[in-house]
């Protein structure tokens, strides 16, 4: 992976995670200590810290894996630990908890099968509605399990409760309820298209749990393979290994009322342009853009090309500066504070 060459050596190699936050930086974790950094350029915007000193009430001794979910918190994992961390308040949420308590996903590390059982028996609360034309994906980053499976269970959850199908692949449609792995653009695109053939209706809802920023979702593997903005430059072999743009999504698959969630960092800020000196590591920010211009970002860039084609009452939500969403809509074309629903009838 290519590294940012103005952060101190000690950084630069042998991390314990990495985290972008809805504030714009990027967050480097290595034995207790934290370095924060301008994902733009690369240079540090600050000494580094110990993570007691910077991040209230979150008192491990370092940080084994990191992610953002919904409602504006974030997640540290360290040891059997988790804890749960504020946006808005910028503190830690309590005490550190067991994550085999809290956290299905991670008891005995089970595959996704195995996962949604727990899940349906966790939840029996909520009854797992009717299969319809929906999709909740979730990156299948194999390089950090922890990660993986806090988008597994984030998923597996979103799936249980809106009945989106589990992994279509036409012909075979499996019909059952659950989440749906994806390790490349491609496979979001597939999966898009599979799902409206195997219900014969467009796809109305979909939600993608993951990594991501202003220029796109992150792929399974450290190289752009993901999800981009359509001025994003893209190398050839990164297109032919998965690589994909807005462009490539699958409007004529989709509702006119669809309802798409980037439940992942920075999709609703726009992309600020980028130096082209210090090249930032793949699938940590995005690769650069076309004449490193600033450019709508993610979920504005998806929006314009869902109303072109002719999706009028398209809603795309990305989290913003504030850690909380931001609504893409006719109604919003520049990003409005918005809490994500499911599709208005149409």
């Amino acid at each position: 992976m290519e590294r940012y060459s103005l952060l101190p050596p000690k950084y630069q190699r042998d991390l314990d995670t990495v985290l972008f936050w809805p504030n714009g930086r990027l967050y480097f974790f290595k034995e207790g200590f934290y370095l924060a950094c301008d994902p733009v350029n690369g240079a540090p915007l600050q000494a580094e810290r110990k993570i007691a000193d910077g991040w209230a009430g979150l008192n491990f001794d370092r940080i084994d894996a990191a992610f953002v979910g919904e409602h504006g918190r974030g997640y540290f994992f360290r040891g059997e630990e988790y804890a749960a961390y504020s946006v808005s308040d910028d503190k830690a949420l309590g005490t550190a908890q067991p994550w085999k308590d809290h956290w299905p996903a991670l008891r005995g590390s089970p595959d996704e099968k195995t996962l949604w059982e727990l899940l349906s028996e966790d939840r029996s609360d909520v009854p797992p509605p009717g299969i319809r034309a929906k999709l909740s994906f979730f990156q299948d980053v194999e390089t950090k399990p922890v990660d993986r499976l806090g988008f597994l269970n984030l998923a597996a959850e979103k799936a249980n409760r809106i009945g989106a199908i589990a992994d279509p692949r036409f012909p075979d449609c499996g019909l059952e309820v659950g989440p749906t792995p994806y390790r490349t653009g491609e496979d979001i695109v597939n999966r898009i298209a599979d799902a409206a053939k195997c219900f014969k209706t467009p796809v109305d809802e979909i939600w993608l749990f993951c990594h991501g920023g202003p220029r796109g979702i992150f792929s399974a593997y450290e190289t752009y393979r993901g999800l981009y903005v359509r001025w994003a430059l893209l190398a050839p072999e990164d297109q032919q290994l998965g690589a994909r743009t807005v462009w490539d999504v699958p409007t004529e698959n989709m509702a006119t009322n669809v309802v798409i969630v980037f439940a992942s960092c920075g999709a609703g800020f726009p992309v600020l342009g980028q130096d082209k000196e210090h090249r930032v590591p793949p699938d940590t920010y995005g690769p650069e853009v076309e004449d490193n211009l600033p450019r709508p970002g993610l979920a504005e860039d998806l929006l314009d090309i869902l109303l072109n084609a002719g999706l009028q009452d398209a809603k795309v939500y990305g989290i913003g500066g504030t850690g909380g969403y931001l609504e893409f809509s006719s109604a919003h074309k520049s990003g409005h504070p918005g809490v994500p629903t499911g599709p208005s009838p149409s």
